[in-house]
């Protein structure tokens, strides 16, 4: 699953700082869009696209990320 040579531009938030706070950077940065990897998510074996302008969430397997990606974003 390499998003990047499927054209999602990627930024990972490894820096330790709360879920809050990595979404308000995201925004004031003007990302589109975050990919919520949880506890959750890692048990079901997805991940979350959230859109940042009205906080719309969407569940997707990992695969099926870049081609969300091409078809709501892009």
């Amino acid at each position: 699953r390499d998003w990047v040579r499927a054209g999602v531009p990627v930024e990972l938030e490894v820096t330790g700082r709360s879920a809050r706070a990595a979404f308000k950077r995201a925004d004031r940065d003007h990302f589109p869009v975050v990919v919520i990897v949880g506890d959750d998510e890692l048990a079901q074996g997805t991940v979350t696209v959230k859109r940042l302008a009205d906080g719309s969430q969407t569940p997707l397997t990992p695969d099926r990320v870049p081609g969300w990606w091409l078809e709501h974003v892009r």
